[in-house]
């Protein structure tokens, strides 16, 4: 393993569990007064060894958050920091040294045709002045960790996409960074590969305890391999939090879209109007990680208050380490039941739209 990033000299300026922070960061392409913002007063904190995902659409600001994290691009104000390291104004050598702790993955690959499987990975170790028999070692370790070992003397036209993203994954390690970044690395990829693409980065974030972030438009890539998120929308954060607490409870109408078009298990505006209009009941929209708690306040409100209950809409959702369940329900009954049952739905989950 080589050394971590070195940490500034002067007081610690953020808690030492956070990778990386931004503070207050915005990115203008032209003129202050007639570019484009491309970015606008982010705050942002990335805890070490966590997946953090950003999801937002297409011009949301997406690219151009990575490309600050990894020292492409400065900012217009603002504050970046790697690892203790404020990155903001670095240039030359200490800029290179930060970057070399930052791996990277890629839509498209970005894999050197003339080079083989081998040569692809092995480019970094050469860069940095490593011996033949060192990288030999070292890439051979790299692609069996990713299952292409028998592939080390192929030409990547010569792979489907799935195993050209693992060779890009195989490649970004070869520093052995810190932090990960995955920029849309599952977007030209069909379904089946892209959970086998997914699980290989949950093995490297914990069989290697390598921090990732994944830029992405997909919230099924979120809920499958994230541990918090944060939803950029023009340029700003709308939202962050836990993928159970964003997907459970979202409070943005971005954040709202995604799961709404991803998740399906929340009706939207439309649909809700028409479940109003279709039952005289109060109805209620419950969101639960334990849907074992939720039958027993069901099955508790029906026995001691005379409430009857229709799951109307709803469904389970599959996140990383666990399972989060939204249920749109119709009860019906005595008002002092229907209420009592609402305060015992509250401690079982959170509930939202209690209406008659």
């Amino acid at each position: 393993m080589t050394a971590p990033l070195a940490k500034s000299t002067g007081e610690a300026v953020v808690p030492p569990d956070t990778l990386v922070r931004l503070e207050s960061v915005s990115k203008v392409f032209g003129k202050d007064d007639e570019g484009h913002r491309a970015l606008d007063d982010v705050d942002l904190e990335i805890r070490r060894g966590e997946i953090f995902a950003v999801i937002g659409y297409s011009g949301a600001g997406k690219s151009t958050l990575v490309r600050l994290i990894n020292g492409l691009e400065q900012t217009t104000s603002g504050t970046v920091t790697v690892d203790g390291v404020d990155i903001t104004r670095l240039r030359g050598k200490p800029l290179r040294a930060i970057r070399r702790r930052i791996g990277m993955v890629f839509q498209q690959f970005n894999l050197m045709r003339s080079r083989t499987v081998f040569g692809n990975v092995a480019y970094p170790l050469q860069l940095a002045g490593l011996g033949r028999a060192e990288q030999e070692d070292r890439v051979a370790e790299l692609l069996s960790f990713v299952g292409l070992l028998d592939k080390a003397w192929t030409y990547p036209e010569e792979l489907s996409g799935g195993q050209k993203q693992r060779v890009g994954i195989a490649r970004a390690l070869a520093s052995d960074p810190d932090l990960l970044l995955a920029d849309e690395s599952t977007s030209a990829l069909d379904p089946e590969t892209t959970r086998e693409v997914l699980a290989l980065l949950r093995r490297v974030n914990e069989e290697l305890g390598i921090t990732i972030v994944v830029i992405t438009h997909e919230m099924d890539v979120v809920r499958a391999i994230a541990d918090r998120v944060a939803v950029l929308d023009s340029g700003r954060v709308v939202e962050t939090g836990s993928v159970r607490d964003i997907l459970g409870a979202p409070q943005s109408e971005t954040t709202q879209r995604f799961v709404a078009a991803t998740v399906g298990n929340r009706p939207n505006a439309d649909r809700l109007q028409q479940l109003r209009e279709a039952y005289d009941d109060t109805l209620v929209t419950v969101t639960v990680t334990d849907e074992r708690a939720l039958g027993s306040v069901l099955s508790a409100a029906a026995r001691r208050h005379g409430v009857d209950f229709e799951i109307v809409y709803g469904g389970i959702t599959d996140l990383k380490h666990e399972s989060i369940g939204s249920f749109t329900l119709a009860l019906r009954g005595p008002d002092t039941g229907v209420l009592a049952t609402v305060d015992a739905l509250s401690a079982a989950g959170t509930v939202e739209g209690a209406t008659a």
